[in-house]
């Protein structure tokens, strides 16, 4: 499943394609069209596991996933590299993160930060 049309910012409509799941926050912005390179905030239904793929900027990349136990953010300062980003158990104080790239051994940094006081009892 996908979000956008393949090469482009527009959204997949088809039934067996889109992704159901994904949500783009839509910025009011006064009708102006988004950078290409700007920020894009995304919300994201239920607690599945998550398949990403990214194709960095000639800035690289930086993708921030937050549930309610965790912030996990992944970043590369490589340009125009491709990666796939799985996340398991991101609903979880313990997510597992894999990055794989197009160009063999992947550089990106994975942080993982707990969003809950070690005081407060986990679920």
């Amino acid at each position: 499943r996908r979000l956008f049309q393949p090469g482009t910012q527009k959204l997949e409509l088809n039934d067996s394609l889109a992704m159901r799941s994904v949500l783009p926050f839509i910025p009011i912005n006064g009708g102006q069209p988004i950078p290409k390179d700007a920020a894009q905030l995304f919300f994201v239904r239920g607690e599945n596991d998550l398949n990403i793929s990214i194709k960095a900027s000639l800035s690289g990349y930086k993708i921030q996933l937050f549930s309610e136990y965790t912030s996990i953010t992944v970043a590369s300062n490589e340009p125009g590299i491709v990666e796939e980003i799985q996340v398991r158990e991101w609903h979880t104080p313990n997510p597992i993160v894999e990055v794989k790239s197009n160009k063999g051994q992947s550089n990106s940094v994975v942080k993982i930060q707990s969003l809950l006081d070690s005081k407060q009892n986990l679920r």
